[in-house]
């Protein structure tokens, strides 16, 4: 949408330069439209048309087929199944959804446990008697790559119609969950909950105000938005607002956050806990000297830092609302959490606040980036159709791309979530750098998310991760002895 604004605006300057003769009098219009070669110059003033992207599938009618999708979605149901109600988010899932059946002529039926995570069991166990009950499924990727390990999906490099390389693909994401040559699930803009879980720094434009901070996306766009500056700048608004002589809930803090956010930032500096040898072999990423001084840098802010409001700590009691409420109530500078949060009442409602990408480790990092705890779709083994899945899980990713995306994102959180236009720009960043850590996505398989969030939760890395490394390659061994065994 912007290089087609640049390019019609553009135009526009051309033809106005053309309109002058250079003595202030206004050109003969025949002139001003004419090339020295006698040609009208239309064609390098206006911008080409750019060719409407299709997704290619072939022409299919399912003849009113039942398509059964199954989910683990807990409160992110909506991103999936919608009724029409004037939102614009709504409106464009169900439109989706409306699309879909239209075209191939099939009924799609959600089957989702919007109430909490489901037992993965319950779909390993059906699919696995082979009872041909879901089309397709989705979820969370750290707990649906339990049921892919077990053998519930089918490649999805081995199937037609299945494009990965298109741009309603999370490509960011499933380059670093394929094990081998299997890639079992994947994340696309079907599944929109991996925009809401996408971490970001809220910050309050009143306390930078107040505090003579600055413009903080000036200081992203000079690439000085680090850890380091977050932190001194949050220590200078620290305040006893109560005068009790201690730091609590009542008072203003510079950082609110929980720990599995700031552990889980890590690889959006570019590390990975798991490395992919040249063979397909997989291994815990042996840690460098920077992994151990960011070690210490965010073990500093969680345990150290009286600056920094804890949502929860490590095994701590969870104080989600305290959290987020020290911020909305103008009692913290920075608030780093899930996008979702921007869609909260008292967020929507408080003053003015603004929108930054999470802060590099140092800014020699090449580029900004965030992480996100993706959703996943892939197709059952039991599928009654394997090729209809396929094409389906096709149209459903570029559908949502074409009218959901745009919804949620262009519409939804520049003009009704996010209140300033540059918080929306700073959100093109954002998506442009998410990532996933494997160790994230098959946590399950690998009996906890320890490594996924490791960096920052431990005062000696080095003797924490010495201790784990063995048996973090023991089970990364056995997870590829059990996908070889499987079939596509």
């Amino acid at each position: 949408m912007k290089k087609r604004f640049l390019a019609a605006l553009t135009a526009i300057l051309l033809l106005s330069a053309s309109c002058s003769n250079g003595s202030g009098d206004a050109a003969d219009p025949s002139e001003a439209l004419t090339s020295p070669t006698g040609q009208t110059p239309t064609a390098d003033l206006v911008a080409e048309t750019e060719p409407e992207i299709t997704d290619g599938l072939p022409e299919a009618d399912y003849e009113g087929a039942d398509i059964t999708i199954w989910g683990d979605t807990a409160e992110y149901d909506v991103f999936y199944d919608a009724d029409l109600t004037g939102d614009v988010v709504n409106d464009a899932i169900f439109n989706r959804n409306s699309a879909v059946s239209d075209r191939f002529n099939v009924r799609l039926t959600y089957n989702l446990d919007a109430s909490k995570w489901r037992n993965q069991q319950e779909l390993i166990n059906t699919v696995t008697s082979g009872s041909g009950a879901y089309d397709l499924a989705l979820g969370v990727c750290c707990y649906l790559s339990t049921s892919a390990l077990a053998g519930c999906f089918r490649n999805l490099n081995k199937m037609d119609h299945i494009d990965l390389e298109r741009p309603w693909y999370m490509q960011f994401v499933n380059d670093n969950i394929q094990i081998g040559d299997k890639l079992m699930f994947a994340a696309g803009f079907f599944d929109m909950p991996s925009m809401a879980r996408t971490l970001v720094t809220f910050y309050s434009a009143d306390l930078a105000e107040q505090y003579g901070i600055g413009n903080l996306y000036d200081t992203v766009g000079e690439g000085k938005w680090t850890f380091d500056y977050m932190m001194q700048v949050s220590e200078a608004v620290l305040s006893d607002l109560d005068g009790n002589g201690q730091y609590d809930e009542k008072d203003q803090y510079g950082i609110a956050s929980q720990w599995d956010c700031i552990g889980f930032l890590y690889p959006s500096c570019g590390y990975s806990y798991v490395s992919v040898g040249e063979d397909g072999s997989l291994a815990a990423t042996v840690p460098t000297e920077a992994v151990y001084e960011d070690n210490a840098l965010l073990y500093k802010l969680l345990y150290n830092a009286d600056y920094y409001y804890s949502g929860y700590d490590k095994g701590g009691p969870h104080n989600y609302d305290n959290m987020r409420i020290t911020f909305t109530s103008g009692r913290a500078l920075f608030f780093l959490n899930q996008l979702f949060y921007a869609q909260k009442d008292d967020m929507r409602e408080m003053g003015s606040y603004g929108v930054l990408t999470p802060p590099k480790f140092r800014e020699e990092q090449e580029r900004y980036g965030s992480v996100s705890s993706v959703f996943v779709t892939g197709i059952p083994i039991d599928a009654p159709d394997s090729d209809r899945s396929a094409v389906l899980m096709e149209a459903l990713e570029f559908q949502s791309w074409k009218e959901v995306k745009p919804a949620y994102y262009d519409i939804a959180l520049s003009q009704k979530y996010v209140n300033d236009p540059e918080s929306a720009e700073m959100l093109d960043i954002v998506f442009d750098n998410v990532h996933c850590d494997f160790s994230y996505v098959y946590s399950g398989a690998l009996n906890s998310t320890d490594f996924s969030l490791s960096v920052g939760l431990y005062e000696n890395y080095a003797s924490w991760y010495e201790k784990q490394n063995k048996a973090m390659n023991k089970m990364l061994g056995k997870m590829m002895d059990k996908v070889a065994k499987l079939g596509d």
